[in-house]
């Protein structure tokens, strides 16, 4: 009788104890899911400035916070060199609910590849700071860095979002060709196309294991055309075949003409992304981030006849009501 009571209590123990692991377990679980499910929200958002590009990024982040999702969470970082405190403080203005802003100021000088001549004045030495990123932000694994001649028209948490598996980064390919003609007896023209820049979302943690900091510095050493700060570097450590192809709704060119369309063949390029948009309208309609890249921007009067170049404009006038044109440029008077 005794002996059956013990082995009673011990099993009335056990299941007890099974019982509260099973609860814990559950709750746990429960718990990383819901852990998993607000870091969902969160996108963290990289950004690079100067001076120079100073009022350009407030038009970019005022167009992205916007057209944000309510419910979405923007953790926003700024790479800023030669900005005074001041300056460094007024993109406070843009905090609100769910959008936090900080700057980091970065001294280009004490970078070993910082004395780089800017052979192409509408690039920014700031965006040698790419290179750095992994860095940088060592708590993070993974970010989404955006250039400062951008408009955002909608939410970035589904680019955020996107699953990069073992890739390096995401990126949109360029709409535009490299064409190399091979000089043999029967010459053949190759054509392969490299990815901006100006979009990325970074596996930082990738990029760390590898040491891709060291790779990119040690390969913009030896870069003897310079005209490009950062882009080239990107694609020769970097190349197409180990990133993740994202859609032309993400990084949309706003020079693209509607010839290109075909001329390109952007619908095998971008494939399958566009597979029900069979024109660049429909493309500009659809996209998110409409990007600025060359040197043609929406800020220079001579460039008024740039497609998208007035939806900047109007961006700018809400943001700040001191954007004017003075004949030639489009800029904030004092």
């Amino acid at each position: 009788m005794k002996k059956n009571i013990i082995i009673t209590v011990s099993i009335c123990v056990l299941i007890g104890i099974i019982s509260a692991f099973c609860i814990h377990f559950y709750f746990k679980q429960n718990q990383n899911k819901e852990i998993k499910a607000n870091n969902n929200k969160v996108a963290h958002i990289v950004f690079t400035t100067d001076k120079n590009y100073l009022k350009y990024l407030n038009v970019a982040i005022f167009s992205a916070i916007k057209n944000k999702n309510p419910n979405s969470i923007y953790d926003i970082n700024i790479l800023c060199v030669d900005l005074s405190e001041k300056e460094q403080q007024s993109f406070k203005k843009f905090e609100q609910k769910n959008v936090s802003i900080k700057t980091i100021p970065v001294s280009i000088e004490e970078l070993t590849f910082g004395y780089f001549e800017i052979l192409n004045v509408r690039v920014s030495r700031a965006d040698l700071f790419k290179f750095l990123m992994p860095k940088i932000f060592e708590n993070y694994d993974k970010i989404l860095y955006l250039d400062a001649d951008i408009l955002v028209r909608g939410d970035l948490l589904d680019l955020y979002n996107t699953d990069l598996k073992n890739h390096y980064l995401g990126a949109v390919l360029k709409y535009s060709p490299n064409i190399t003609v091979l000089h043999i007896p029967f010459r053949k023209i190759l054509m392969h196309y490299d990815y901006n820049c100006g979009v990325m979302l970074l596996n930082l943690d990738k990029m760390r294991k590898n040491n891709i900091t060291k790779k990119l510095i040690v390969k913009k050493n030896k870069d003897k055309l310079k005209a490009l700060m950062t882009q080239t570097t990107f694609n020769q450590v970097i190349p197409v075949r180990k990133i993740i192809k994202l859609s032309p709704i993400y990084n949309f060119y706003a020079r693209l003409q509607e010839d290109d369309f075909n001329y390109f063949e952007l619908k095998r390029v971008y494939s399958p992304y566009l597979n029900d948009i069979n024109s660049i309208d429909e493309l500009a309609k659809a996209a998110v981030i409409v990007h600025y890249a060359g040197p043609e921007k929406p800020w220079y009067d001579n460039n008024t006849d740039l497609q998208y170049a007035f939806e900047w404009r109007k961006y700018a006038k809400m943001e700040n009501p001191k954007w004017v044109s003075d004949g030639y440029k489009y800029q904030e008077v004092e």
